[in-house]
């Protein structure tokens, strides 16, 4: 695994200070929610307006999934896109308060087999809509979760929160081991657990480009490779709005993934169908992916 140079300075690192979240917190007693995503929106005006590091890390996909919007519309989209994001924080830190429930929402009964099951099996998700409160969403199941993740620098929005007290069964095994992540995954499976690995970032040096968005991307095959070694199901996850505040989890159909050989060439018909999926969901929800990334760089 290696590190990518453009995740060394994250948009994450200088998002959710812990004054600007308590500032949210007071507003939010005194005025309600409603008046609170007013503020996000108006927070986030300024970001787009002024954050010239921002707008660098959310452009490549902006680029891609709106091809034709001139310079408002591009300012547009940024602005939707931040305060999206935003969102998302404050409803990770209102999550009590707000009562904020997911449905599960299974493709296949083998996808809820894999979710409710005690044996090993790989869940593939993404940087896309709530991702860190899908995180604890997962680590109530009955089985242990091991997700491969990387550490946060910024505490406050600590997403290694999620994963003490009321979520005991959830593990983190950090990006950072190289090698030894792997290793510590594949144990997990050995010890019949549940994985859980990003599948919109890439940490590999040799990963697979397919087609996202109109243009060849870059797209890491790991937990594919994990699946075929241990012979365990993948199951896509997606978290997406419900339009009622709450938001749906949605287990997509078990991929069997079969590899015989060493060439990671077989591994693209189920790396297409991931991507795919993200992609469906990027075109119906475009300002809830959060890559922030550049896949299509070379």
């Amino acid at each position: 695994m290696k590190q990518d140079p453009s995740l060394q300075t994250r948009l994450s690192d200088t998002r959710g200070s812990r004054a600007g979240i308590g500032f949210f917190r007071l507003w939010y007693r005194i005025f309600g929610y409603a008046h609170c995503k007013g503020m996000v929106w108006f927070v986030t005006f300024f970001y787009m307006l002024f954050d010239s590091g921002a707008r660098k890390r959310v452009d490549p996909y902006l680029r891609h999934r709106f091809p034709h919007a001139g310079i408002l519309g591009r300012c547009r989209h940024r602005w939707c896109l931040f305060a999206h994001q935003g969102l998302c924080l404050l409803r990770q830190e209102l999550f009590a308060q707000l009562g904020i429930q997911y449905e599960n929402v299974y493709d296949s009964p083998e996808a809820r087999r894999v979710a409710d099951s005690e044996k090993s099996g790989v869940l593939l998700y993404s940087h896309f809509g709530p991702w860190q409160l899908m995180m604890r969403g997962m680590a109530t199941s009955r089985n242990t979760v091991n997700f491969l993740a990387q550490d946060d620098r910024n505490v406050t929005i600590d997403k290694m929160k999620s994963f003490s007290g009321e979520f005991p069964a959830g593990k983190v095994v950090p990006v950072h081991a190289g090698p030894g992540s792997l290793f510590a995954l594949e144990q997990a499976l050995e010890r019949n657990e549940l994985i859980a690995v990003m599948g919109d970032r890439n940490f590999e040096e040799a990963p697979l480009q397919v087609d996202f968005l109109g243009e060849k991307a870059d797209f890491p095959v790991a937990a594919f490779y994990l699946a075929a070694r241990r012979k365990c199901p993948v199951v896509c996850l997606f978290a997406r709005p419900d339009g009622k505040g709450s938001y749906v989890l949605e287990f997509c159909e078990a991929m069997e993934v079969e590899m015989k050989g060493r060439s990671r060439e077989q591994l693209r018909p189920y790396l297409e169908r991931y991507v795919r999926h993200l992609e469906e969901l990027c075109m119906k929800y475009p300002y809830d992916c959060f890559t922030m990334t550049d896949p299509w760089r070379r």
